[in-house]
């Protein structure tokens, strides 16, 4: 994850109902400002209704992103955010490429795009908050997608 992105829910640990933990965590919150720059090791636990309980570690590296260039926000459209199924992209340059991360900043979708739109399939996505770059010829820039 990039150090300037914006605090993020931890999503995805199974089975559901377990508690996020570790050093820049609060209330299943992930902080990448407050972390800074580096591994982060973040923890899930879970127990069960016979007092079994387990954990499981992930290490989150927060990096400064150095070198992208962000675009004018006018020329960038998302909609409707939040989504469920499709996400359209629209840009006033051309597109290049897409690619999603999820909150762990691991990409799920990377599609090639030609063109000023495009309709993004996001049908296979668990619900919480993911980031999207586009890509121009000449520039980057990362938004928020939230899946319902």
């Amino acid at each position: 994850v990039c150090v300037d992105w914006p605090e993020y829910e931890l999503t995805g640990g199974l089975p559901e109902g377990g508690t996020y933990g570790g050093d820049y965590v609060s209330d299943g919150m992930f902080h990448p400002a407050e972390a800074g720059l580096g591994d982060h090791i973040i923890t899930y636990a879970y127990t069960n209704a016979a007092g079994c309980e387990s954990i499981v570690e992930q290490t989150i590296t927060v990096e400064s992103c150095v070198g992208i260039t962000e675009v004018s926000e006018d020329g960038i459209q998302i909609f409707p955010n939040p989504a469920r199924d499709m996400v359209k992209l629209t840009s006033a340059a051309e597109l290049i490429s897409i690619k999603v991360f999820n909150n762990l900043g691991q990409a799920v979708i990377e599609k090639t795009v030609n063109g000023n739109s495009y309709q993004l399939n996001t049908s296979d996505l668990e619900s919480g908050l993911y980031f999207i770059r586009l890509e121009t010829e000449n520039n980057s820039i990362i938004k928020q997608l939230i899946i319902e």
